[in-house]
């Protein structure tokens, strides 16, 4: 039986797609020998944000 959508699982899967996002970004910057200065920091930002939005609306979709 599936839980329904409450505020603690909500914001359990925002912090669970925060760190996993933070993961996989530095993950791929340590893997590509990218290092991150002022030129590419928006990039990293940007990729950051639209990575961790995905892998939560992923949780919240599957969970509804």
């Amino acid at each position: 039986m599936k839980r329904r959508l409450d505020k603690e699982m909500i914001i359990a899967f925002a912090v669970i797609s925060l760190m996993v996002a933070v993961g996989i970004i530095f993950f791929l910057l340590f893997i590509l020998d990218i290092e991150i200065n002022n030129n590419n920091m928006a990039e990293v930002i940007g990729s950051y944000s639209g990575l961790s939005s995905s892998i939560w609306l992923i949780l919240l979709c599957r969970n509804c």
